[in-house]
């Protein structure tokens, strides 16, 4: 599993060497007594876990590793980041060697010693027992990467409890924590439920909600500006904006989920109310709130993950707010998210598949039963997951020019080549130019011209053909969307143009782009490959086609909300 790079401070590293702790024994040396995967059974639901050994006198980590089936084990997950990775340290696994990142080792000494300190939260399932990715999936083995990924969903849904792992954190920051949990932990009066109206409610977040604004009534302003900074320092750690913790935190029960800070485990959505009663109650409502407090506040309203799967939100909606997260492997955008969604019918997981072609397939299984501007919406987003950028990089190059004039553009032409069995086309990269207006003092506007790449997607449907086209600002790192055009040809006849404006992803962060008052129109060509015909065995065209046709208004669905986003439909 691919993890967002985290940069490693000298701090962290001295906060260990404050304790007395010495890592130099465990820095990965080579070994001619390698631990050696054993190969899982790829037909079952084969998992690998380890159980950590106490603390033992030469400071070795040790740990047991052993094969189980999913449906019949018990353990906890470990939600983290791969980073830092360096220095590697060297664990024992069954006797034999086995290299750790210097983010897990720390985990995995955290953790070894508050087991060996027997302080078990009460609430944590009582087992030394531990899945982490890194150590239990084979990593180099695609095939089983393949099979272990596709279960990953069931892996974090079924486990007794999921240690969300922060990374080091600073005395002051476990301080604060330590409060917290001090407030949490008090038993709860019958006076505080009858103030609250607990009958109405019969859930306790109302009555830490309140203890935490009185929490915040005791402090001066000082020391709530600094309770305030250290909701920041929790909430705006990197480890928020992997992917992958979308699924990790938001798929396992309710109550399922800690932050373990290496001493206590936090009951994530307990904390959750502590956290966002101080972060309003000292600066208010934040204009850009922190990703990592929206998780918190998530983890109150993610039952709809455990619902049935067509009650799921779509992959579209959760591409809305995960697309732009952090990982190595750009593939992971759109697998971290597949045991969340709504996915009918499934896309497979093989890591093996190119980003072409992975774009492709997910596109054509999307047609059935969606209209065009659903379709047109979702391509848009797998551009900016899959950071699909083409043959060669652009850049953009802007041209102020008077309103008063209109616009004309350019004309230029396009061959898309039909595909022999799959509806969606090959992709094909050109340049377009962009018409822009920016607005002056009333009633006058600028407009300028922006030339920039753009990809041409075609999508055969029964007789129908749509050419999607894309403007893509191609970014380093990244890739962003900024308009997408569809073209919807009946018996090769343009029938109509539908033009939509970004953000397609991201929506609470990223402004709207300019309007549009034109684009470079498009002569497309449809290109019928004889060399494929002659191979190849072309599907049989549909009779009717999969795809609705647009609806008057184009929005979507935030996936843990519920609340709507709409599109701005561009006319000129």
């Amino acid at each position: 599993m691919s993890k967002r790079k985290l940069i490693e401070t000298g701090s962290e590293a001295k906060r260990w060497k404050d304790q007395g702790v010495n890592d130099s024994d465990s820095v990965a040396q080579p070994s001619r007594r390698d631990f050696v995967y054993e190969p899982l059974d790829h037909n079952s639901d084969s998992i690998r876990i380890i159980e950590l050994h106490p603390d033992s006198a030469d400071t070795t980590m040790r740990c047991t590793m052993r094969h189980v089936s999913l449906s019949e084990a018990q353990y906890t997950c470990l939600s983290y980041t791969w980073q830092p990775s360096h220095p590697q340290h060297v664990i024992e696994v069954n006797g034999r060697s086995l290299s750790v990142g210097e983010n897990l080792y720390q985990f995995l000494r955290a953790y070894r010693s508050h087991r060996t300190r027997e302080l078990p939260h009460p609430h944590i399932a009582q087992t030394h027992t531990l899945w982490i990715d890194a150590i239990c999936i084979r990593q180099a083995d695609t095939n089983e990467k393949n099979h272990q990924v596709r279960q990953m969903g069931v892996i974090y849904k079924k486990a007794a409890s999921v240690l969300v792992w922060l990374g080091i954190l600073g005395h002051a920051t476990k301080e604060f924590l330590a409060d917290i949990h001090r407030l949490a932990t008090v038993p709860i009066q019958n006076t505080e439920r009858e103030a609250v109206d607990w009958s109405s409610t019969r859930d306790d977040w109302e009555i830490h909600e309140e203890r935490a604004k009185q929490y915040l009534y005791a402090l001066d302003h000082t020391h709530a500006s600094r309770a305030s900074g250290q909701v920041l320092v929790l909430c705006e750690n990197a480890y928020w904006s992997r992917v992958w913790i979308a699924q990790e935190v938001l798929l396992p029960s309710k109550y399922r989920v800690f932050v373990f800070d290496g001493a206590i485990s936090h009951q994530m959505v307990i904390l959750s109310e502590y956290l966002s009663a101080i972060a309003v109650g000292v600066a208010g409502s934040p204009r850009k709130e922190p990703f990592g407090l929206r998780y918190f506040d998530w983890r109150s309203a993610a039952s709809q993950f455990h619902q049935t799967s067509h009650l799921k939100p779509s992959l579209s909606s959760l591409l809305s707010l995960f697309a732009s997260c952090g990982c190595q492997e750009k593939r992971d955008r759109i697998f971290a998210l597949l045991p969340l969604a709504d996915t009918k019918p499934c896309i497979e997981i093989d890591y093996d598949t190119d980003l072409e072609s992975l774009f492709r397939e997910i596109l054509g299984l999307f047609m059935t039963e969606n209209t065009i501007d659903e379709v047109m919406i979702l391509g848009a987003q797998l551009i900016e997951a899959l950071e699909l950028r083409g043959p060669t990089a652009t850049t953009n190059d802007i041209t102020s020019i008077e309103l008063d004039i209109s616009p004309v553009l350019d004309t230029r032409s396009v061959n898309i080549r039909r595909p022999p069995i799959k509806p969606v086309a090959p992709l094909v990269w050109s340049q377009s130019t962009l018409a822009l207006e920016e607005p002056l003092e009333e009633p006058y506007l600028a407009c300028y011209r922006q030339s920039t790449s753009c990809v041409f997607v075609g999508i055969f449907d029964a007789e129908n053909v749509h050419i999607l086209e894309y403007a893509v600002d191609k970014k380093d790192p990244g890739v962003v969307v900024r308009y997408a055009r569809a073209l919807e040809y009946q018996q090769g006849i343009l029938v109509d143009v539908h033009y939509l404006r970004g953000p397609f992803v991201a929506f609470m962060d990223r402004a709207s782009e300019p309007p549009l008052s034109g684009w470079t129109e498009s002569d497309v060509e449809i290109l019928e490959d004889m060399a494929d015909n002659a191979k190849k065995t072309r599907q049989p065209v549909a009779a009717q086609p999969r795809m609705k046709t647009a609806e008057p208004d184009v929005s979507i669905l935030d996936p843990v909300t519920g609340d709507s986003h709409f599109f701005d439909r561009e006319y000129f």
